[in-house]
C-alpha cells in the first residue's frame, strides 16, 4: 500500500547540484492540498519529487497526487509517523517539510537549494499569517520569530533539511506532538540549521477560531509542559479534550 506510483517525481530541469523532496503530512486536508499543489507551479524551481503521507489513506487524496504527477503514502495517523515514513522512501538531496495549508513564496524553492549551497544543513521560514489580522497578529508573528532563534522552530515553519542529516538525526519522532522538537536539536549539532529571510503563510484559522490570546497561552502552557517532562501523548489526549469543550 506503501508503494511509490510510477510518476511519483516532478519532471523538472533544476540548475542546482542538489535534488528537492518536498513532502506534505496530510489527513483529511484534500482543498488545502489541492490549493497547495496548484501553487507549486508558480514555484521558481519546482521540487524534483512530491511526496504526501495521507494518514486518512483517502484515495481522493490519491487522485488528487496523481493529477499532479506527487507521489501518494498511506500512512497510520499521527503526524510525526507520517512525516518519518515520506522522508525514508525520499529520493531528494534536500527534504523540505510543509504543510498542506500552508502559503509558499514563489522563490521559496531557489532560497532553499542556495542555503544549501552556502554550507547550511537546514534551516526553517519566518511565520506569517496568511492575510491582515491586526496588530495582535503582527505581534505574535514577531514573537514567534524572536523565540525561534534560540528555541524551537516548528512544523509549520517550513522545516527543511539534508536528508543525510535527518538520518543521522535519527528523524523525527512518532508522538502526536512535539514531534520535530528532537529532529531540530540534533540537527543545529550537526551543522548550520539557521533560518531564512523569506517568510511561509500560515493559516490563521485555528488562531481565529480558538481566540489568539487564548491560543498563546495554551501553546506556551503545552510547550512548558512538555518541557517538564509531561508525555505528548497525554498532552494531546488534553488538547482533544480541550477541543471537544471549548
Amino acid at each position: 500500500m506503501n508503494k511509490l506510483p510510477k510518476n511519483r517525481e516532478q519532471k523538472a530541469i533544476s540548475p542546482f547540484k542538489t535534488r528537492l523532496t518536498l513532502i506534505v503530512p496530510v489527513y483529511q486536508d484534500n482543498s488545502a492540498l489541492l490549493q497547495l499543489l496548484t501553487s507549486l507551479q508558480q514555484q521558481h524551481h519546482r521540487p524534483e519529487q512530491i511526496l504526501v503521507c495521507d494518514g486518512a489513506a483517502d484515495p481522493q487524496c490519491q487522485q488528487i497526487c496523481q493529477q499532479f504527477s506527487a507521489g501518494w503514502l498511506a500512512s497510520k495517523p499521527g503526524r510525526g509517523a507520517q512525516l518519518d515514513l515520506a522522508a525514508r522512501q525520499a529520493t531528494g538531496d534536500i527534504l523540505w517539510f510543509v504543510h498542506a495549508d500552508s502559503q509558499l513564496a514563489e522563490n521559496a524553492i531557489e532560497l532553499i537549494h542556495i542555503a544549501i549551497a552556502n554550507g547550511q544543513n537546514g534551516g526553517w521560514f519566518q511565520f506569517s499569517f496568511i492575510g491582515q489580522h491586526g496588530w495582535l497578529a503582527t505581534l505574535i508573528e514577531k514573537m514567534t520569530n524572536w523565540r525561534c532563534k534560540k528555541g524551537i522552530p516548528y512544523g509549520d515553519q517550513g522545516l527543511f533539511c539534508l536528508k543525510s542529516d535527518y538520518l543521522k538525526a535519527d528523524g523525527f519522532e512518532h508522538l502526536p506532538l512535539f514531534e520535530e522538537v528532537r529532529l531540530v536539536k540534533r540537527l543545529r549539532q550537526l551543522g548550520q540549521f539557521l533560518p531564512l529571510q523569506q517568510t511561509i503563510g500560515v493559516d490563521a484559522r485555528r488562531w481565529q477560531h480558538d481566540g489568539w490570546v487564548k491560543r498563546i497561552i495554551l501553546n506556551r502552557a503545552f510547550a512548558l509542559l512538555y518541557m517538564l517532562g509531561v508525555s505528548p501523548h497525554r498532552l494531546a489526549s488534553w488538547y482533544r479534550s480541550w477541543k471537544t469543550h471549548s
